[in-house]
C-alpha cells in the first residue's frame, strides 16, 4: 500500500510540477521576476522586455532581506527598461503575488508576467489567483533539471505543502 501511495505521489508530482503546463510569453504591462537562485531569470526577463513585451522589470529578492542595503540582485536599469526590486513581506511567494498586485494598483497595470522554475509555475499560478487583481501570463525559466529521483520527491512534498497551505490561508 505505501509503494502504491509513493507511486501515485510521484506519477501526479510529475504531471502537476515537472512537466507543468505554462503560457508563451506576451506583451504585458510588468515582467515579475519570483525570487530564488541565480539562474538566468533575471536575463531572460531582460531579455523578453529588450525584445518588448513591457518597458518594466520587477524582481523580487528574498536573500536581499539578510542584507541592510538595497536587494542585491537588483540589475542595472537601462533607457528602455524601468527596474524595480523589491523584498517581499512575508519572503514567500505570497509576498511576492501580494507586492505585485500593489504595484499592478499603484500603476494601473493590468497584465503582468510572471518568471519561475516550471515545478513552481503551478503553485506560484494559484497564489497570483489568490492575490493580484489582474491577468497572470506564467512562464518557466528554461532550465533543464538534473535532479535525483530523491530530490523531486522533496520537492513535490514542498509544492504540494505550498498548495494547502495556499489553500488554507485564502484570498488575500
Amino acid at each position: 500500500m505505501a509503494g502504491l501511495c509513493v507511486g501515485a505521489f510521484s506519477i501526479s508530482g510529475y504531471f502537476l510540477f515537472t512537466n507543468a503546463g505554462y503560457d508563451e510569453p506576451a506583451a504585458v504591462d510588468a515582467i515579475v521576476v519570483l525570487g530564488g537562485d541565480q539562474d538566468g531569470r533575471i536575463d531572460y526577463a531582460l531579455r523578453l522586455a529588450a525584445e518588448g513585451l513591457t518597458d518594466t522589470v520587477v524582481v523580487s529578492d528574498p536573500q536581499g532581506a539578510s542584507d541592510s542595503r538595497e536587494p542585491s540582485r537588483c540589475p542595472e536599469p537601462s533607457d528602455k527598461v524601468r527596474i524595480l526590486c523589491f523584498v517581499p513581506d512575508p519572503l514567500t511567494t505570497r509576498g511576492e503575488a501580494i507586492y505585485a498586485n500593489q504595484l499592478s494598483r499603484e500603476n494601473g497595470w493590468t497584465h503582468v508576467l510572471v518568471i519561475t522554475w516550471r515545478y513552481h509555475l503551478p503553485r506560484a499560478g494559484y497564489i497570483f489567483g489568490q492575490c493580484f487583481d489582474g491577468t497572470t501570463t506564467m512562464v518557466p525559466v528554461a532550465l533543464t533539471y538534473q535532479y535525483s529521483i530523491p530530490r523531486w520527491l522533496a520537492e513535490y512534498a514542498y509544492q504540494y505543502v505550498g498548495y494547502t497551505k495556499a489553500f488554507i490561508q485564502g484570498r488575500c
